[in-house]
Parts: C-alpha cells; structure tokens; sequence
C-alpha cells in the first residue's frame, strides 16, 4: 500500500508537470499569435510550406544528432573501455562524416543551386545508420562502429547547411534571421 501511494505521488507530479508544459506552450502560441509579425517567432512563417518541413526535419536530425552524440561517448567508455580522451578521439570518424557531408553539400549546392537531394540522403544516412548502431555489441570490432560513425556523420553534414539554405531562399529577406534562427534552434 505504501509503494502505491509514493506512485501515486510520482505520478501526481509529472501529470503536473506535463500539464504546466502544455498549458505554457499554448500561452506562447496565444501571444505570439496575438503579437503578429513583431513576435519573436512569428507564427506566419510556418505557412510556408518549406519553412514548416525544414523546420521539422531540424528537429528529427537534432534528435538524432543528440542521441547519437550522446550515446557513442558512454558505449565507447563503458563498452569498449575507452578513457573519456580517448573515447572523444574515437569519434573523429563521425567529426568527419559531419564535415565532409557539409563542405560537399555546400559546394555542389553553390554549383548547381540544387539542394533537394541532400536533406533525402542525409536523412537516408541516418535512418540506416542508427537502425545499424541497434546491431552492434560488446564484441563488435571498433573499426566496424567507426564505419557507421561516418556514415552517421555524413548524415548528418548532408543535412545541417541544405535545411538552412531552405529556409533562408523561401523567406523574404527581412525575415532571414528569424527564420535561419527558428530552423536551427
């Protein structure tokens, strides 16, 4: 009986908290609206079909940007037995990954202008990369997490600057840095 009421009390709480948190957002929502275009993230761009999708995906990707950057460090060190040095060097194949994916993404789009295709195989990347880190164990060989730690990061590059560059070409230009801003955040 005294377990049951300590849950109860657990539970008490975080129902008050999700409450707190949803009754916030939509206070949020309601002022912003109310507020129009001097807001400080004006509802109006989210009409804009790419700033809506652009803006979801950033959210997908920092997700799994995130959870992958948090997770790597932990199974390197306490998997694989890395020192915390050590383990921040093994992920220079996903450092890598990241900056190969956007130095190609930012200049095959400032030579073709086309940026469609990056964000699909970024978002590729990753999907199948984080359905394979669910394979590997505590006796999977190092060299074999690093490969996937690039494609990772290439995922992930292939979808930082073409996401960005989105947003920034739908808006007008006085709208530039609230956009590039809400994308990113």
């Amino acid at each position: 009986a005294e377990q049951g009421r300590d849950w109860g009390w657990t539970s008490g709480r975080s129902l008050t908290c999700f409450v707190v948190g949803v009754v916030s957002g939509l206070a949020f929502l309601a002022i912003e609206a109310r507020m129009g275009d001097e807001a400080l993230l004006p509802l109006s761009l989210f009409r804009i079909k790419t700033v809506g999708v652009a803006s979801i995906a950033s959210v997908i990707v920092g997700i799994a940007m995130f959870g992958g950057l948090a997770c790597l460090p932990l199974y390197l060190q306490i998997v694989k037995g890395a020192s915390p040095t050590k383990a921040g060097l093994l992920l220079l194949p996903l450092t890598l990954g990241i900056m190969f994916g956007s130095v190609l993404s930012g200049q095959v789009i400032s030579r073709t202008g086309r940026y469609r295709l990056f964000p699909v195989t970024g978002a590729a990347l990753l999907t199948v990369s984080l359905f394979v880190f669910h394979y590997i164990h505590y006796d999977t060989p190092l060299w074999q997490t690093m490969a996937v730690m690039v494609f990772f990061g290439l995922g992930l590059g292939f979808n930082f600057q073409p996401l960005t560059l989105a947003v920034q070409n739908a808006v007008s230009p006085r709208q530039i840095g609230v956009a590039t801003s809400s994308a990113t955040f």
